[in-house]
């Protein structure tokens, strides 16, 4: 399986782009994230609730975008993190990074809204 990523880790995604799934290696993070984080919403918070969270995952998705294109372009490939991204290529652990503190960022406000919608 780790051959298989390694192999195909820049495939492009196609129409799954419109989930902000641009290669393979975005949907390692990406696809598990929206299985967890759309139904539970929906749940909590209904279909409204779901677009906030949608518009806001997209929102910084793109915005840190922009930033990982501009930083590949000036940085060199010499940072290895250790565990668990042995087995990815330097360009691929940058992707993997961003994809997560993505993921991250989206969660942490969505539940920040959500917070200050419960107050209101």
């Amino acid at each position: 399986m780790i051959n298989f990523f390694q192999k195909h880790f820049y495939r492009n995604m196609g129409i799954a782009r419109f989930l902000g799934i641009y290669v393979l290696g975005d949907a390692i993070v990406i696809v598990p994230f929206l299985i967890i984080f759309l139904p539970l919403t929906f749940l909590f918070q209904g279909w409204y609730g779901v677009a906030i969270g949608w518009s806001l995952y997209m929102g910084v998705r793109h915005f840190i975008e922009i930033f990982y294109w501009l930083f590949q372009q000036f940085v060199p490939d010499g940072h290895r993190p250790g565990f668990p991204f042995k087995q990815f290529g330097n360009k691929d652990v940058f992707i993997i990074h961003q994809v997560l503190n993505t993921v991250y960022s989206v969660a942490y406000f969505t539940i920040l809204i959500f917070l200050v919608m419960d107050r209101l």
